[in-house]
């Protein structure tokens, strides 16, 4: 079986970091142009499907640095989406007081909108901040479930869990796991606020620098892991 090698995992980073300076370019774009956050453009980048129309539409538009690939577009589009699910929320800010060409007193404007890093759904209950701690832990192990599949290792839920329990392996395991939901959300679906959990539960300069042999060492420690669990059975 053919396993995710280095090049497939540079691109889907590049391709998430172009998504991701894609958000920042239309930001700034908003400060001057009200539209551009507009409840039809947010309705469409929520919904893969029309975020990839939309970024079809305006592609030349689209800044050369960050243009992906005619044949990257779907995945761009799906990354892209991805964010308004997972880490950004619109922000709102109330229109200003100011005076009329009469000196009357009165609302300035329409306020402006942002889209600002956070959880889409806002705080949540300690009951909601369990659910979705529960499916991040879920995500680990359909993770490294796959991993053992890979290598033909027949171990079941529990070896898997066991593993996933080791306190020694946990960043190799987010780290592993924010990864491979990445590349699902690239292809298909995003798991929402449990794949901004796992991003949260790295270290903030190594999130922000990640890259694929970052990626790679970690996969092969929790191959290894599986591997040794699998030989004491």
């Amino acid at each position: 079986m053919d396993f995710m090698n280095r090049d497939h995992i540079e691109r889907i980073l590049r391709l998430q970091n172009s998504a991701y300076q894609l958000l920042l370019w239309l930001n700034n774009r908003a400060e001057h142009e009200e539209d551009v956050l507009s409840d039809q453009n947010l309705e469409k980048w929520r919904h893969a499907e029309t975020c990839e129309l939309w970024m079809r539409e305006v592609y030349g538009m689209i800044p050369t640095a960050i243009r992906p690939d005619e044949d990257e577009i779907a995945e761009l589009a799906r990354l892209f989406s991805s964010f308004l699910q997972t880490s950004f929320r619109l922000v709102e800010s109330a229109p200003r007081r100011g005076y009329d060409y009469w000196g009357e007193q009165g609302w300035e404007g329409s306020g402006k909108r942002k889209l600002m890093p956070g959880a889409p759904g806002g705080k949540k209950t300690p009951k909601g901040r369990e659910k979705v701690a529960g499916s991040a832990r879920e995500l680990r192990v359909i993770a490294l479930e796959q991993l053992a599949r890979e290598h033909d290792l027949s171990l079941n839920r529990a070896d898997v869990e066991a593993v996933a329990d080791d306190a020694l392996l946990s960043g190799d395991l987010t780290m592993w796991t924010y990864f491979h939901e990445l590349d699902r959300r690239a292809q298909f679906a995003s798991q929402g606020e449990a794949v901004r959990l796992l991003w949260m539960a790295m270290d903030k300069k190594e999130r922000e620098e990640l890259k694929a042999g970052q990626i790679l060492k970690a996969r092969d420690a929790l191959t290894g892991a599986l591997k040794t669990r699998a030989a004491s059975m």
